[in-house]
């Protein structure tokens, strides 16, 4: 353990976390549901509050044992933002989990829905993601997977077979399934 850091106890957890809900409560009154959140493009004050309350109902039920299922409760539309979450958010952290993999090109297209990223794995292990049209064409040298909003929300965030997606170049089997990892631990 590094100095000064000790264990936290439960009630000392417990209340960290009361005045960390208690802080974005207010926050969000004040702000308004419907006020943009400058750190997340596209995402409203509602959509950060909806997300919030998903991470801590799958968090109380991991720790309860029970059956959790995040894509459920995302049944209200918000695939695309998880989506979006994992592209430019988890993947883009770091070099270590695709080291060894660039120069890598693909784009992920969902078939019913706007919006779609074209990503880039550097040859350092870095991982560019790009927001794109649907309009706007793959690169030459891109491999594209495709599908459905909830398939791809699945995927990638490896809670389905990667078969769920058309996949010809095997992105999600070959490469994804190994290194885009996102532990809560």
């Amino acid at each position: 353990m590094l100095a000064g850091m000790h264990q936290r106890t439960v009630a000392e957890h417990l209340a960290g976390l009361r005045m960390a809900v208690e802080a974005m409560a207010r926050h969000a009154t004040e702000a308004g549901l419907d006020a943009d959140v400058p750190t997340c493009p596209r995402w409203t004050v509602r959509k950060l509050v909806a997300h919030q309350g998903m991470v801590h109902r799958w968090a109380r039920a991991n720790l309860l044992g029970e059956e959790c299922s995040p894509p459920t409760w995302n049944a209200e539309g918000r695939q695309v933002d998880g989506i979006d979450e994992m592209l430019t958010g988890f993947v883009t952290r770091g070099t270590a989990r695709f080291a060894r993999v660039g120069p890598l090109r693909f784009d992920v297209r969902l078939t019913d829905s706007a919006p779609a990223w074209s990503l880039e794995v550097q040859p350092d292990g870095r991982v560019v993601t790009t927001r794109v049209t649907v309009d706007t064409p793959p690169e030459e040298d891109s491999a594209v997977v495709r599908g459905p909003a909830v398939a791809a929300y699945l995927a990638l965030w490896n809670r389905t077979a990667p078969d769920a997606m058309d996949d010809p170049a095997g992105i999600l089997t070959d490469v994804w399934r190994r290194r885009a990892r996102v532990r809560w631990s």
